[in-house]
């Protein structure tokens, strides 16, 4: 029997029933090998791009070996370091098992549970370990009355002008807000404009930003790392960062930076102006939006430079890594912001 199928080549022809479902077995097997392919391209990609990061057990495995034994080799050494150097033996070992934490916790995604509780256990006996040596090779002083009174001091006027509700804080008076000898914190903050100055870091250049509100963070040079958790509805301005920029459940903020690797994980409703020599990596976001790197500063160009940046180097802003979007399709979870939306700075 024969059906009257008119096909798109040519529309007079007729094709039978045999045909016909040979036809149609043909464009099914074609559309599968089409699918088919396209997920072979989709799983070569990610794996090209977890090779190129060294994102592979067998690779994790033995960067992790590496590092546990460059720390143990600092830790040796500090037996050895004479005591004026040896707080900063010691924040630079802090520093090194900070830097393995993040690579376990960048890591996690392709990791099966047992590598992950084993770096996970590394890094804790690190840890204990140099805290330990440093107690030991570094007592804390105990606490004595001075014998004489220092006069009072007139206290400065820090508020912002009426109404504004901000305290400004600089120089000295951020000295309070540091807490712990491994990271430069400031946390606890309402309402408040820090900003921080070369001197203040000193050698240590790890920061963590955290638990804050309403509040603008101006660290405008450079970094090594850089870690923010629990912030709302801040403005974050900082140079350019050596390392790794980790962001932690953040909401409703705007950043601005520089660095070599982003993550960020439970991030809602947030800007990054960004300069990245790797793809950048979101996890749990929603709503982020991405445009380039703006901030304009006095020592800008010269801490691009310390920080290895160059203009022939490629910048990855907008190629956003999404590991809750495995789709072709672009993900939902990010947006570049419009030429006509974006914040412009100044030079600060």
């Amino acid at each position: 029997k024969t059906l009257k199928f008119l096909t798109m080549e040519d529309p007079s022809t007729e094709l039978s029933a045999d045909e016909l479902k040979a036809a149609v077995i043909d464009r099914i097997h074609q559309r599968n090998q089409s699918r088919s392919e396209k997920e072979r391209k989709r799983k070569t990609a990610i794996e090209s791009e977890r090779k190129r990061a060294g994102e592979n057990v067998e690779d994790f495995s033995k960067k992790v070996a590496q590092k546990k034994e460059a720390i143990i080799a600092l830790l040796e050494s500090a037996k050895k370091v004479p005591a004026e150097k040896l707080r900063g033996q010691f924040e630079t070992i802090m520093a090194k098992i900070f830097e393995l934490q993040h690579f376990a916790a960048a890591s996690t995604f392709f990791l099966p549970p047992y590598e992950i509780q084993q770096a996970r256990k590394i890094v804790l006996e690190l840890q204990n370990t140099a805290s330990k040596e440093k107690s030991r090779l570094l007592p804390r002083r105990r606490f004595r009355f001075s014998k004489k009174r220092k006069p009072k001091e007139k206290k400065e006027d820090t508020s912002a002008p009426s109404g504004t509700g901000i305290v400004f804080t600089e120089g000295e008076k951020l000295f309070s807000l540091v807490k712990g000898d491994t990271m430069f914190t400031i946390e606890n903050k309402s309402d408040q404009i820090v900003k921080v100055k070369e001197e203040d870091l000193k050698e240590n250049r790890n920061v963590k930003l955290s638990k804050m509100t309403g509040s603008q963070i101006h660290i405008l040079h450079g970094l090594n790392t850089l870690r923010m958790t629990d912030l709302k509805t801040c403005k974050i301005y900082v140079g350019p960062v050596s390392g790794p920029v980790y962001i932690e459940r953040c909401e409703g903020c705007t950043f601005f930076f520089a660095c070599r690797q982003l993550r960020a994980h439970e991030m809602k409703e947030c800007n990054v102006y960004l300069r990245v020599a790797s793809k950048p990596i979101i996890e749990h976001c929603t709503g982020i939006g991405f445009a380039p790197y703006s901030v304009e500063y006095r020592n800008r160009e010269r801490d691009l430079v310390a920080a290895g940046f160059t203009e022939k180097q490629h910048n990855c802003w907008d190629q956003v890594c999404d590991f809750n979007w495995l789709r072709e399709q672009q993900s939902p979870n990010w947006f570049i912001i419009a030429d006509n939306k974006r914040e412009t700075t100044g030079k600060l």
